[in-house]
């Protein structure tokens, strides 16, 4: 159907091998005399035809019906029109088909025939492009040529619930046929074969590269791997014959997702990590969140590879073994949620989170790749929340929670993007994935991104805390293709800025101390320098030396502290009512417990919540001690007296050493998170979104932004965001007449218009064209 020397013609999906009858001889192809079957390289199924059955005689541009299946005549109807003949994709043989029907042993016998033109000697099939026709002798001894005529695909016919349409009853009767729905099938030429012969059946074949077909074969071998994963899953939630988890194909599966990533990514493949041991890389995988999981596996991607992955439906078997554990827990865990519960066990933790690595890397900068991810459907199990869970009776489901009846599940077909946002609460990739498909493509932000989705994410912050995969998402909708999406921009400021409750349920918000009431102004403890002498927290000099109408000048010329204000909980957990735990509870010094705007928050100096960051470089300066390494919590090989004489010491050294840790990586979460808020708040803006700009400019001013910006007492990562948030709420704006001295036009001005002006004629951009010399 088109030029097949232009590449964006070949497909993986149009690649077929030609097979002898009898596989164990190995030959040449000959013309008309010797029958071969016809082999789908990706799917690895026969051509087969139904010989046995005509088609309606309809008109190619009129749609087929389901009705439209059979008919009444095997032979050709009255007139000259051919009769059609439908084609299928078969397993192999079917040993009970009926002849001529699909998976007889004749409906998968071809013969090749040559067109004319061709020399005497050549009397088989060569190696180079030809045109040939191919045949099918039927057992009435009719002559059918395989054509591609422009008929749509029949839809497929299944039941709503995807299971079998009769089911035993306790009286030992089955149940009626539930009535079954029809699926349309994707868009793609139909194959028939015709009575009649015709300039239809001339067809052009040609063989595909080695390399070429090296690479398919290889993308083509991994998908038993995934698909074992998933049917072993499967497997082990069947009540009748319970087996064990599938948690041994692990490392083997993540091994073939490493082989994979290396396909999927342009060039020779980068060294494996912990010299290639899977082992180290599954441990690595669980310590490591799925964001910062996701940079391990760069590189510009194969768009070869990734176009070859879902036109064999390698990205399908890849999806579905994401899938396997949460289909498996809507029978055994009583929220569905596999991860959630001692069943989570690590090596499938780890093994989640290379499946949505493969996934992103799959569709990565792919416009095709991510349209057909936005298209995808699986099958998907839910526990039906409406009765109650039913306990397991003891031991026959290998320690699992509950075994759910197979009544109580509700089974249907979803799409997947909608089953990765409902993934969302379990921190192995799924958000990651989903962040990047919104950033990449301005299809599926329109299709996914309304005010339930936001709601849905907003809520997973206030019942998981403040994740950074989290907060990412709002990015992703905030800057799509490189470009401000203004309506995605506001959207997000009114979920969760705009009014004051959001907003300390959403994150953090920043005061300088010069702001509040005299009365109610916090003293600060003593900070330190990086020599341990003395410093002052509520005097730092500004640089002098600006233009007059410099915007950060104040008549002080000093610095206040900067105060940062959460909602905190001595004892956090999900929808406890707080962002995140106390200042007390993380032995962070608190400045104040206070009301802002109707809401309780804890607030502390910036300093003190933001160091740990970067701990080797600000612990002494801003706490007065230095950093104390955590200790990895090996013990020395001693004698076992001397172990138990050590014991009782040990154990209360290492509560201590464990509660510091545990408070240290709260605090970690927490000033990453604010790093995290401040990038988001930047996005927000970008592009000169001045809705949003006139918002964030009440709670961010120049000066509290230009402290912390010139603050050496912040970690770097977070004098960066300072400033980028800096350069789009009070730089990258226009007009720019309050902060770049005296007001005046430039003598001469470039104005670059996508569109003719259509603002009102008094707005800024019009008094610039006047000014110019332009129609204003």
């Amino acid at each position: 159907t088109g030029d097949s020397s232009n590449p964006i013609h070949l497909t993986a999906k149009a690649v077929w091998r030609f097979e002898t009858v009898d596989r164990a001889r190995c030959e040449e192809v000959r013309w008309k005399s010797m029958a071969v079957r016809i082999r789908h390289l990706a799917s690895g199924k026969y051509l087969s035809v139904n010989s046995a059955r005509a088609l309606p005689k309809i008109a190619p541009s009129r749609p087929a019906t389901a009705a439209q299946g059979q008919s009444d005549s095997a032979g050709e109807a009255s007139g000259d029109e051919p009769s059609l003949y439908d084609c299928a994709l078969v397993a192999d043989v079917d040993p009970v088909a009926a002849e001529g029907d699909f998976g007889s042993k004749q409906s998968i016998e071809f013969f090749l025939a040559a067109t004319e033109g061709l020399s005497p000697g050549q009397d088989a099939l060569r190696d180079g492009s030809t045109s040939l026709r191919i045949e099918h002798h039927t057992p009435r001894g009719e002559v059918l040529h395989l054509i591609l005529p422009h008929l749509p695909k029949p839809p497929i016919l299944r039941l709503p619930s995807g299971s079998p349409a009769a089911r035993a009853q306790p009286n030992g009767q089955a149940a009626p046929a539930k009535p079954s729905m029809a699926i349309d099938r994707a868009p793609g030429m139909r194959i028939c074969f015709s009575s009649k012969k015709s300039d239809l059946d001339v067809l052009r074949v040609q063989p595909v590269a080695e390399s070429e077909l090296l690479r398919l074969n290889t993308l083509i071998a991994h998908i038993p791997h995934f698909k074992k994963y998933s049917y072993a899953w499967l497997a082990a939630a069947d009540p009748s014959n319970p087996t064990p988890l599938p948690v041994g194909l692990c490392e083997q599966l993540a091994s073939q997702c490493l082989d994979l990533l290396d396909d999927l990514r342009k060039g020779d493949p980068a060294p494996r990590r912990h010299g290639g041991s899977i082992t180290e890389a599954m441990k690595e995988a669980n310590l490591l969140k799925p964001a910062q999981f996701t940079l391990l596996f760069g590189g510009e991607p194969n768009p070869q590879v990734q176009k070859m992955a879902h036109e064999i439906k390698l990205l399908d078997a890849i999806f579905e073994s994401a899938l396997a554990p949460y289909n498996y827990a809507a029978y055994c865990t009583p929220d569905g949620r596999p991860f959630a519960t001692p069943l989570g066990k690590d090596l499938p933790r780890a093994l989640q989170k290379f499946l949505y690595v493969c996934v992103q890397r799959a569709v990565f900068s792919n416009l095709g790749a991510q349209e057909y991810f936005a298209l995808g459907k699986s099958r998907v199990w839910a526990p039906d929340n409406s009765q109650p869970p039913t306990p397991s009776a003891g031991e026959g489901k290998k320690g699992n929670l509950f075994v759910q009846p197979a009544d109580q599940v509700v089974r249907s077909v979803d799409l997947w993007r909608n089953i990765i946002i409902s993934q969302g609460e379990d921190a192995l990739g799924a958000t990651v994935t989903l962040g990047q498909l919104l950033k990449s493509s301005e299809a599926i932000v329109k299709k996914l991104v309304n005010n339930e989705l936001l709601d849905r994410f907003k809520g997973l912050i206030v019942k998981m805390g403040p994740e950074i995969r989290l907060i990412t998402l709002f990015n992703s909708i905030c800057f799509v293709e490189n470009r401000p999406s203004r309506a995605n921009q506001e959207m997000s400021l009114r979920k969760l800025w705009m009014n004051p409750p959001d907003r300390y349920a959403f994150g953090l918000t920043l005061h300088e101390a010069g702001d509040l009431p005299a009365s109610q102004r916090p003293q600060f403890g003593p900070m330190f320098t990086t020599t341990g002498q003395p410093i002052q927290t509520t005097g730092r000099t500004r640089a002098k030396g600006g233009p007059a109408a410099y915007l950060g000048k104040t008549a002080e010329n000093v610095y206040e502290p900067v105060l940062i204000a959460w909602t905190g909980n001595d004892s956090w957990h999900g929808n406890c009512g707080g962002l995140w735990w106390s200042a007390k509870s993380m032995d962070i010094p608190l400045v104040k417990t206070t009301t802002i705007e109707g809401v309780d928050v804890n607030m502390v100096a910036i300093e003190s919540l933001m160091w740990v960051l970067d701990p080797g470089r600000l612990c002494k300066p801003v706490t007065g001690r230095a950093f104390l390494p955590f200790t990895d919590g090996k013990r020395k090989q001693t004698s076992r007296a001397a172990r138990l004489t050590a014991l009782t010491a040990d154990s209360a050294e290492e509560k201590r050493e464990g509660a510091r840790k545990a408070k240290f990586d709260r605090q970690v979460v927490l000033a990453s998170y604010t790093v995290a808020q401040l990038d988001l708040l930047t996005q927000m803006c970008k592009g000169r979104s001045y809705n949003c700009i006139h918002w964030l400019e009440k709670s961010f001013s120049y000066d509290l932004l230009l402290n912390m910006a010139t603050n050496p007492l912040l970690p770097y990562k977070c004098i960066a965001a300072a400033m980028s948030l800096v350069q789009v709420l009070y730089v990258d704006r226009f007009p720019q007449t309050p902060n770049s001295g005296t007001p005046c036009l430039p003598e001469k001005l470039w104005v670059l218009d996508e569109a003719p002006y259509e603002g009102p004629r008094r707005s800024s951009a019009a008094i610039v064209r006047k000014r110019r010399g332009g129609d204003p």
